[in-house]
């Protein structure tokens, strides 16, 4: 599991530091809502919701509150 970790933060980390200089600022939001999106979707499993209905009223919950703070 700490390889799986270390090797996608060796793939991420570039990624995302290029994202920030050469992106322009609505592209740059768009992808932070994706991993926002992604995050609330993991998040919805780490609190063990079993539902999917559930999971997906939670994703789409925190993804129109980032809309509406950007």
């Amino acid at each position: 599991m700490l390889i799986q970790r270390i090797a996608t933060s060796l793939i991420l980390g570039p990624l995302f530091i290029w994202a920030i200089f050469k992106m322009d600022g609505d592209a740059f939001a768009q992808l932070l809502l994706v991993f926002i999106a992604i995050g609330a979707w993991e998040f919805s499993v780490l609190i063990k919701l079993q539902n999917i209905v559930a999971r997906l009223v939670l994703t789409i919950s925190v993804v129109v509150v980032a809309v509406f703070i950007s």
